[in-house]
């Protein structure tokens, strides 16, 4: 007579051998989905982040990207000018102050 232990060995086998022969599911993801667009994982995914780079299908589902600066990070120079305004150009990471009307007088000169 065989022994529990290498019984439960061989219904083991069996069944990872039976889920390894079968398709995948279609409710089962195969990969990253970004703007309509499936990924295999390890794939590179485009982004259009200006703060971000290197994207990539890591697993089911998960798009993991580099952050290259936060915004919260940026520095600003101080605008030579006392109506200064914040521009955010999505083409850049960080947001950068602008005189509207040029250079103008600064407080405290």
């Amino acid at each position: 007579m065989a022994s529990p232990v290498a019984v439960l060995c061989v219904v083991l086998l069996s069944v990872c051998a039976a889920l390894a022969d079968r398709p995948v599911q279609q409710f089962e993801e195969a990969g990253c989905v970004q703007d309509g667009v499936a990924y295999p994982i390890g794939a590179s995914v485009p982004d259009d982040d200006p703060c971000t780079f290197g994207c990539f299908c890591a697993s089911p589902g998960n798009v993991v990207c580099a952050v290259v600066k936060s915004p919260r990070s940026c520095a600003f120079m101080q605008p030579q000018c006392v109506d200064a305004v914040y521009v955010n150009d999505p083409m850049q990471c960080c947001p950068y102050m602008t005189c509207p009307n040029g250079p103008n007088c600064q407080v405290g000169d």
